[in-house]
């Protein structure tokens, strides 16, 4: 069977690994949306690498969130929470469940404020951002790290 292969593949990864993965994928986020940020922030312009659109995504009125927060500082704290959570649950040893869950419900969220962007960028906006591909890319990454250490046996 193809699925008891492939759950033999990856049982093989510990917990530890997960929360270090985790870790390194938020890292990454923080980066990603650090640049974002500070270029809004400091009237910048974002530098557009293997897309063209990042000027139609970032000046788009979809770029903030209730007209004012710019998406960058909303991803910008998504990241930390999770890599201070998921440091905090590494920390004490992966044994707190309820921390857990917690790292699993902010990862939904992402995934689906990642998807929602997406979808503005492709069926809206029909242009794309580097720097939010990479974020959404991100995402899935931290949601599938996160799923795979709340429901490993």
């Amino acid at each position: 069977m193809p699925n008891s292969n492939l759950k033999q593949k990856f049982s093989g990864i510990s917990r530890v690994q997960l929360f270090i993965t985790t870790l390194v994928f938020s890292l990454v986020g923080i980066l990603d949306t650090s640049y974002l940020l500070a270029e809004k922030i400091l009237g910048g312009t974002v530098k557009c690498i293997a897309v063209k659109g990042c000027d139609t995504v970032l000046q788009s009125s979809y770029s903030t969130l209730f007209g004012f927060v710019p998406a960058s500082l909303a991803g910008f704290i998504f990241y930390i929470a999770v890599f201070i959570l998921a440091f905090y649950l590494w920390s004490k040893g992966g044994k707190v469940q309820r921390g857990e869950n917690i790292l699993l419900v902010l990862a939904v969220l992402g995934l689906l404020f990642s998807g929602w962007f997406f979808y503005v960028q492709a069926v809206i906006l029909q242009a794309f951002c580097t720097y939010c591909l990479i974020s959404a890319f991100n995402t899935v990454l931290i949601f599938g790290s996160i799923f795979w250490l709340r429901f490993k046996s």
